[in-house]
Parts: structure tokens; C-alpha cells; sequence
């Protein structure tokens, strides 16, 4: 990826890995965005082809026999993966981009992408983690717990990403992964 880092935004359910991407991607407008594809409902606030590409189950799982994801998992009974050709086209053009993916699907994609810097939010409590699902007022009290108890074991694994951000606030988090990112990008041209 010439110059270029690959930001890969990950943590639990509901931590806030969509509002810091939207508010990166803000700020420096010189990154570009890696559109995950889902085979879940969109949400009413969600755009195909902006948020997330949404297609059918039948149609991901035969895209996965085609091996066309650099990544893939099923999380919570939907797939989510990214397209094999839009990592390679953003590689191959030097600039920075940027990624939100579930923690599997970082460690997966991590064995192929030596450029890639994973940036792993932290909530600030359970607590406040169990608020934010329960505010976005999409999943049933079996989901939430489930996400819960995922979430958890998400955080223990939060240990082999490259920075680890509590999100308090979004942007403050997405200038501090805008700092971090640029220190990099600054210590890769002094070589």
C-alpha cells in the first residue's frame, strides 16, 4: 500500500465503531472507506452502499465458495466480510483507508495485511455498553445478553490489537486514532 495504513476499527456490539469511523472520516477526508458487506437487516438509518453493501445469505455463501472475501465471519446469525478486490484497490493505491470490523474478522484479516494497524475501542463501563445497545432499540433482551457475554470475551482478546481506546467521547477518539495514525504514516517516510 505504497505509503498507505490500513485502519481497522474494531471492539464490541454497540461500542461505537460506526461513529468514530463516520467522524475519521470527517476530519481527513483523505481517507477512504472500506464498505463491509452484510447479509443482516439494514437499519432505518443505514444507506447500501454508504454504511454497509447488503446482500442475501445465499448470495454470501456463494461468494465465499468463489473465495471473493480477504475476511469473512457469521456474527449473532449474519455474515459480515469484505470484498477481496476493494482491499486489494485500496492497497494498491498508497493512501490511507479505513475499515470497521468485528475482532475475528481483524485477526483473520491481519494474516494477510502486513500494513494494517487495529485500533480496538473499550467502552467505558459494561454498563454504558449495555445503555448504548439498549438505546439503539433494535435487538430482543436474548440478543442484548448475548451481545453482552460476546462483548466480554471481544475485550479479553482486545490485548493483540496495536491500540487499545476507551471511547468516551467520539470525537476524541477519532482524533486520537487520526494522532496515531499520522506518527506512523510520519515514521514510515523517514525510511
Amino acid at each position: 500500500m505504497g505509503n498507505g495504513i490500513l485502519i481497522i476499527i474494531s471492539g464490541p456490539s454497540a461500542v461505537g465503531k460506526t461513529s468514530v469511523t463516520e467522524a475519521i472520516l470527517a476530519m481527513d477526508p483523505r481517507i477512504s472507506r472500506i464498505i463491509t458487506t452484510t447479509t443482516r437487516k439494514m437499519r432505518s438509518s443505514e444507506k447500501p452502499g454508504v454504511d454497509y453493501y447488503f446482500i442475501s445469505h445465499g448470495e454470501f455463501t456463494t461468494q465465499i465458495a468463489l473465495d471473493k472475501f480477504a475476511e469473512y465471519a457469521e456474527v449473532y446469525g449474519n455474515y459480515y466480510g469484505v470484498w477481496r478486490r476493494e482491499v486489494d484497490e485500496k492497497s494498491r493505491s498508497g493512501k490511507c483507508a479505513l475499515l470497521t470490523m468485528n475482532p475475528d474478522g481483524f485477526f483473520q484479516l491481519r494474516r494477510t495485511m502486513a500494513n494494517g494497524v487495529g485500533f480496538f475501542l473499550l467502552p467505558p463501563t459494561m454498563k454504558d455498553l449495555e445503555l448504548r445497545m439498549r438505546k439503539r432499540n433494535t435487538d430482543s433482551e436474548e440478543t442484548i445478553q448475548r451481545r453482552i457475554k460476546m462483548a466480554e470475551h471481544e475485550i479479553c482478546q482486545s490485548k493483540d490489537f496495536d491500540y487499545r481506546i476507551e471511547n468516551h467521547d467520539v470525537a476524541t477518539t477519532a482524533a486520537q486514532i487520526l494522532k496515531i495514525t499520522g506518527k506512523l504514516l510520519m515514521n514510515r517516510e523517514h525510511f
